[in-house]
């Protein structure tokens, strides 16, 4: 498993040879998508290794197959990168926790991005953007803000629909990364996502006003700080947390906490913590827990009655207690 340990050039060879080998027996490519983490020596290696180019060229390529709305002209093999929606989910979870201290408002926006993660196309996510915009810059309730809220709610059915309701185990998924791709300055000079959306910013003409001769309500979602982090950190990446290529799969988001569960159970349950092991003793390890799990489910024998559910059952326990306020955001977003 890519881990912190690896650097780019290491899991650019990795998946070099991979892709090599599968040329040589025609049989490239063998997925159409990658799901990361947010780590920028995963995303520069995975993609000019799958695709020969750098990342910056990516996020423009994409782009233009956006505009062009002709996605015959994706490349044959070309392997489309997305982000990790629980590590995105925490990292916006992150932000918006340290914009907002109105739980009402922490919920509205998460919800929000949790939407944006399954529009297809530009359209979709333009209407997102501006029905964002003004709710974060409009100083008081309008016509503009009423409509926005009804838009957010109405998209309230995307994820709560039971294949998008997934709870991640957090302390499992382990983030190889300080966020680094967030304060790459260069995605922004001259990123096409970034130009393309500052122009849809709402003109705002409003001046200060009494409001008690207007009899008018504030905008308790005014937040322009808020508009600025997501035009300048999230935009200009726009084609790696969302689908808007439409090559994935409808109103599902892209994770790869299964791999990173079945990693962490292996790493801790399997081979309990051994990482320098012979090949045959991987095997055999591997082997004794498929058949004990076979035995499992062929005696239907009731979790709690295993032998070595009950000897780690106190930790069990003390590690859910210590991933249940990470747990809260997804629990927030899906509620």
């Amino acid at each position: 498993m890519i881990s912190a340990e690896h650097y780019s050039k290491t899991i650019f060879q990795l998946f070099f040879e991979f892709k090599t080998y599968c040329e040589e027996r025609n049989k490239w490519p063998v997925f159409l998508g990658v799901v990361s983490d947010f780590s920028l020596a995963n995303l520069h290696a995975i993609i000019k290794s799958c695709n020969g180019i750098t990342l910056l060229e990516y996020i423009e390529k994409t782009y233009f197959l956006v505009i062009d709305q002709n996605f015959t002209n994706v490349p044959e093999g070309f392997i489309t990168v997305y982000l990790c929606y629980a590590h995105f989910i925490k990292m916006a979870s992150k932000m918006i926790n340290d914009h907002f201290n109105d739980p009402f408002a922490r919920s509205f926006f998460k919800k929000a991005f949790a939407q944006a993660v399954v529009l297809e196309g530009i359209k979709e996510i333009e209407i997102w953007f501006t029905n964002l915009s003004f709710l974060l810059t409009e100083p008081f309730e309008n016509n503009h803000t009423i409509n926005a809220t009804k838009y957010f709610d109405n998209g309230d059915n995307l994820i709560h629909r039971p294949d998008f309701i997934l709870i991640y185990d957090f302390d499992k998924i382990i983030s190889t990364d300080k966020n680094k791709l967030l304060k790459d300055n260069k995605l922004l000079k001259n990123n096409s996502f970034y130009k393309h959306f500052k122009l849809l910013l709402p003109n705002l003409t409003c001046d200060p006003v009494d409001l008690k001769v207007l009899n008018v309500n504030v905008n308790k979602f005014q937040n322009k700080p808020v508009l600025d982090v997501i035009l300048n950190k999230y935009i200009p990446f726009l084609s790696l947390w969302t689908n808007i290529l439409k090559r994935a799969e409808k109103n599902k988001p892209f994770t790869n906490t299964y791999a990173e569960n079945y990693f962490g159970n292996l790493k801790k349950n399997i081979l309990e913590g051994e990482r320098n092991l012979k090949a045959s003793r991987f095997v055999r390890k591997s082997r004794e827990n498929i058949l004990a799990i076979h035995k499992e489910i062929s005696l239907n024998i009731p979790k709690n009655k295993l032998t070595k559910i009950k000897l780690k059952k106190s930790g069990i326990k003390k590690r859910k207690k210590s991933i249940q306020s990470l747990e809260q955001d997804i629990l927030l977003i899906c509620n």
